[in-house]
């Protein structure tokens, strides 16, 4: 029997001492890393970066985060309006923002602009005091309103009477009830 280890068919043993292939040309500096090792290393650490910000991309196309929530939902601060008028600017655009109105003695309303809905934009008011109806002081309710019009014109379909609105909460409860008093 032949002493040469089978290394499988066609394959054959070098002898010993001898190397085919000169492995010089691919190391570099006093034979320590191959040249071409920094290379692919940045390569690498660069298309780690490109699959992060293809993903970061994908995220924030979607408009969803971890939790479901939508993110330009998420990324509108409510504006804290100072007057009329502000409230009047985010309710034609339908951006979160609140106003507390406060005519004096008589009655304080606090009213939020929530944001788009299906129709409209959705907005809540909240009654703060009311001196003439002090049972409305603290009831709320949530409507949807067509922002085409002004802010002033939507609500004030709500508080004409007959009362014929669609909104729901213990506010528009409240004012269904001063309806079927009339």
């Amino acid at each position: 029997m032949d002493d040469t280890p089978q290394n499988g068919p066609g394959i054959q043993q070098e002898p010993a001492g001898e190397n085919k292939y000169d492995y010089q040309q691919y190391l570099g500096p006093d034979n320590g890393p191959p040249k071409n090792r920094r290379k692919f290393i940045i390569i690498g650490i660069a298309g780690v970066f490109i699959i992060l910000i293809i993903i970061l991309a994908a995220v924030l196309l979607t408009g969803k985060n971890k939790s479901g929530q939508d993110n330009q939902q998420q990324s509108r601060a409510t504006t804290m309006c100072q007057d009329k008028s502000c409230l009047e600017q985010n309710f034609a655009q339908c951006l979160p923002a609140e106003y507390t109105f406060n005519s004096g003695e008589v009655s304080k309303i606090k009213y939020r602009i929530i944001g788009p809905a299906d129709v409209g934009c959705t907005t809540e008011t909240e009654y703060l005091a009311n001196k003439y109806l002090p049972e409305l002081a603290g009831k709320k309710m949530t409507c949807d309103f067509d922002n085409t019009s002004s802010f002033s014109e939507a609500v004030g379909t709500v508080f004409l009477y007959p009362y014929d609105f669609n909104c729901q909460g213990d506010l528009a409860s409240a004012l269904s009830g001063l309806d079927n008093a009339q």
